[in-house]
């Protein structure tokens, strides 16, 4: 602060005295003793008061006037429960949903959840995390034993409709008056079809097969359309997918294999392989083992045909006997053809082997040129056959 004066405290002197000094630079009271009359030792006034003791304490003053209103605090939230699809809700209303609350910022009526219209809603506390799960509680104590169940005997009634429980027995209808071709015998524990008109010496099961029959008997069809067309025809077998689909009262057959004597209409003929004799038509007394079979044959008559293809490309000739793939008779009649490959090239033929596939060994013996043999062998031993050009 700004000092100006001394004041001075003089022992046997009336009041303060004042004097002026050049120090500016606080104001100062001056303690003076009676032997030092014009001086004395200086003490701030910030320092004076901590010498001093206290003064007692003054009366309580009045009260003040009541002052002006504070401002008017933020609004609070209406709780209305559960939200609700489609209800109607304003700003600053709060609902619960998902185990949160959560508070409208716009107003709404929309459907969608508050979880995800952040346009309309705001969380205002989310669900807590699920706790620690609790120890097991102890086994409780058991229960009664519940009472004895009524014992019930199982019976069947010969006829169709529902199973029925009527005074401890147990009614369970036997179906075979409603599907009259289907039989089974329990105490040999077998089941078969009989077929269209219930023909009791015929057996099918596949989709239409044997679906034509009329009065053929001791016939057995296996497979999808397996002797699908057969009418009157007896004693045939047919094993695979359309087998002798086509035969309609030819008798002796047998088929097995997907296809195999398919066209037929001839009889006694024996087909082994898929699509075997699937063309033959009107023959009779063929077999033919193999897949292809003496396949191309349409009115060919005791032809046998074993191997891959064999006879397969032959439409006519009868009486062949053929064993190896892809063999032929070339629709001659009365040959034997051994070999892969081998071709008859003249009726009554006896053919081992062909240009591709060599049966045995042929040597030109010296000094006869004109000499052949045809080495073979028999047992374990080699022999030489004289062989002569044609």
């Amino acid at each position: 602060m700004f000092i100006k004066n001394w004041f001075y405290l003089k022992k046997d002197a009336p009041g303060i005295q004042k004097d002026t000094i050049s120090n500016t630079a606080d104001t100062y009271l001056n303690i003076v003793d009676v032997d030092s009359p014009n001086s004395g030792n200086i003490i701030s006034v910030d320092n004076f008061a901590e010498i001093l003791p206290p003064g007692p304490a003054g009366p309580e003053g009045i009260q003040g006037p009541v002052g002006p209103p504070g401002p008017v605090g933020p609004a609070g939230l209406n709780w209305q429960g559960s939200w609700v699809s489609g209800t109607s809700y304003v700003a600053d209303d709060a609902v619960g949903y998902d185990g949160a609350s959560w508070f409208c910022i716009l107003a709404t009526s929309g459907t969608t959840t508050p979880d995800l219209d952040t346009t309309h809603w705001a969380l205002l506390a989310s669900q807590g995390a699920v706790g620690p799960q609790g120890p097991q509680g102890p086994t409780g104590p058991q229960g009664p034993q519940g009472t004895s169940g009524t014992s019930n005997t199982l019976t069947t009634t010969g006829t169709g409709g529902a199973s029925t429980l009527v005074s401890g027995v147990i009614n369970i209808p036997v179906y075979q008056t409603q599907i009259s071709h289907l039989e089974w015998n329990n105490t040999d524990k077998t089941i078969w079809n009989n077929g269209q008109n219930n023909l009791n010496s015929n057996t099918s099961f596949g989709r239409i097969a044997l679906v034509s029959n009329i009065n053929g008997y001791d016939n057995t069809a296996f497979g999808s359309g397996s002797l699908n067309s057969n009418t009157n025809g007896n004693g045939n077998t047919a094993i695979g997918v359309s087998a002798l689909i086509s035969n309609t009262t030819s008798s002796g057959n047998t088929a097995i294999g997907s296809n195999s004597l398919a066209t037929n209409t001839g009889a006694n003929n024996v087909a082994v392989g898929m699509s075997s004799m699937s063309n033959l038509t009107t023959g009779q007394q063929n077999t033919a083992i193999g897949t292809f079979a003496n396949q191309s044959s349409l009115v060919g008559i005791a032809n046998t045909a074993v191997g891959y293809n064999s006879l397969g490309n032959d439409v006519t000739g009868s009486g062949n006997t053929a064993v190896g793939s892809s063999t032929s008779s070339g629709g001659y009649t009365g040959c034997t053809i051994l070999g892969a490959g081998a071709t008859a090239t003249a009726n009554n033929q006896f053919v081992v082997g062909s240009t591709s596939y060599n049966a045995g060994t042929v040597t030109t013996e010296t000094p006869a040129s004109t000499t052949r043999t045809w080495t073979v062998r028999v047992n374990g031993v080699n022999y030489k056959i004289p062989m002569y050009v044609a």
